[in-house]
């Protein structure tokens, strides 16, 4: 019987099947093939046979499909023809696997069965990603919710945190309110929307432990025909496009708005910053507060509060919330914490904290005070932005798998929308590691979880662009 050498070329070693040789022109071991995505190399005869020799492909474990087989005559042996292997989306998130592949050569005195294994990739990941970063193993990676019941354990864990003891708030009176505001609205104005009647300012005062006076505003703006429902949209960090665009698509749809932002930006905010020992000038100085509250509180107390008020004055069916960039994460985290929103959809707002800088794992990464920082590439949260002790009991006992299971929990529903070409953050290749496995507990909790990853480069800003506006029409 003649035999088959199988030389990888981009290997220093070969495997010997036998006196006639194969040449596959690719290294399998260190060169992956995607869910969902082909990948060709180049296949010849290193000798000559003695008739027309046909190779064909089988995969074991169904992780891969072939192209055609291919068929060499005494001709065009040595010239290399082009095989491609296509990745099956499984739709099962299991990182790396590995595929064994049995090639079989028959005619022209080649006459063999042999086995080489590739590696497959769940979708979207790259290789060195999952090689050299072991997401499965970091700390704060887990879903610790195991039940329904758990559910409500965690979120009382949560208020307990963010609200620093003392309880879900209760307040459903402003400290003032403005009828008829006209002019500025946070990141937009009055004189800019359409289709509304009149506007109202909340204002709501928060005073931290170092006697600082945060007032926050609240703008809640009546749609001129209104549905009887309230779209809370949240704005983010820094000045982002289609805040206008957004409001009038919701009012247009008869939604009335609670307009709000981020604490320590534009008009939503007013802070005294010469209480001494504070400075407290932006929001990523929270710090400063530390180690007497965590500042999450800020972040979320005249949300809270707000639909208090509205509780006790309207007769709203329903209340959906949508919020981009610190403004999507205060979306996952509200509808975590306040089941009376009964949609949300985070815009480039919320990934995972082990998810936020892989690519410089190893390196301290500031992040926003909000969400922590990671000290190192083990996954520890660092004293950044909260007292490490206070943080990491959070993310241990509420981590954000949890969050996006608690944010959809009871019949709820939440949407991620991002961009893979996103200059800020939550972009690259990390979302279909998790994002199947956390929609199919969601389900099974009751709740509806989607994530939306949009790679049109003309949609590349951090802020709501169209494809969001079409994704809040769609799920609102």
């Amino acid at each position: 019987m003649k035999k088959i050498l199988l030389s990888l070329l981009l290997l220093s070693s070969t495997l010997s099947f036998a006196t006639k040789k194969i040449s596959i022109l690719f290294d399998p071991s260190t060169n992956p093939i995607v869910e969902g995505s082909a990948r060709s190399f180049g296949v010849r005869l290193d000798e000559l046979p003695t008739s027309s020799v046909t190779l064909s492909f089988a995969a074991q474990y169904g992780y891969v499909t072939f192209s055609s087989s291919l068929t060499f005559t005494t001709g065009n042996f040595s010239t290399p023809q082009s095989f491609t292997i296509t990745g099956v989306n499984d739709g099962v998130i299991n990182g790396n696997k590995i595929e064994k592949i049995t090639l079989t050569s028959s005619g022209g005195g080649y006459t063999a069965t042999k086995v080489f294994y590739i590696n497959v990739t769940d979708s979207g990941l790259d290789y060195q990603f999952l090689s050299g970063y072991n997401w499965k193993e970091r700390e704060f990676n887990g879903i610790t919710i195991a039940s329904a019941g758990d559910i409500a354990t965690r979120r009382a864990s949560m208020i307990s945190y963010v609200f620093n003891g003392a309880g879900f708030p209760t307040d459903a009176t402003p400290s003032a309110i403005v009828i008829g505001h006209t002019g500025v609205l946070g990141q937009t104005d009055t004189s800019l929307l359409t289709g509304f009647s009149s506007v109202n300012r909340l204002q709501w005062i928060f005073t931290d432990p170092t006697a600082a006076t945060w007032t926050h505003y609240v703008y809640h703006i009546f749609a001129s025909i209104p549905n009887g429902k309230l779209v809370m949209v949240h704005g983010g960090h820094s000045s982002e496009l289609y805040h206008k665009e957004l409001i009038n698509q919701l009012l247009a749809a008869g939604f009335d708005i609670a307009y709000v932002s981020m604490p320590s930006t534009f008009q939503n905010v007013e802070t005294n910053v010469a209480v001494t020992g504070t400075g407290v000038s932006a929001h990523n100085a929270m710090n400063t507060l530390e180690p007497s509250m965590n500042a999450m509180e800020i972040f979320l107390f005249d949300k809270i509060k707000s639909l208090n008020y509205f509780d006790a004055n309207y007769s709203y069916t329903d209340y959906y919330i949508t919020g981009c960039s610190g403004g999507g994460w205060a979306t996952m985290m509200l509808m975590a914490l306040d089941t009376r929103f009964t949609k949300g959809v985070s815009v480039r707002g919320t990934a995972p904290v082990q998810f936020r800088n892989f690519t410089n794992a190893g390196t301290t990464a500031d992040w926003d005070l909000e969400q922590g920082s990671i000290s190192d590439i083990n996954g520890v949260i660092g004293d950044v932005g909260f007292s490490t002790t206070g943080l990491r009991n959070f993310h241990l006992s509420v981590t954000y798998f949890d969050l996006y299971l608690m944010a959809c929990s009871g019949g709820r529903s939440i949407h991620l929308s991002h961009h893979a070409a996103d200059s800020c953050c939550h972009n690259k290749f990390t979302y279909t590691l998790w994002a199947d496995y956390i929609k199919s507990l969601a389900a099974s909790y009751g709740g509806t979880f989607n994530l939306s990853l949009n790679t049109n480069a003309s949609y590349a800003t951090h802020g709501w662009n169209v494809n969001d506006l079409s994704i809040i029409a769609a799920e609102f």
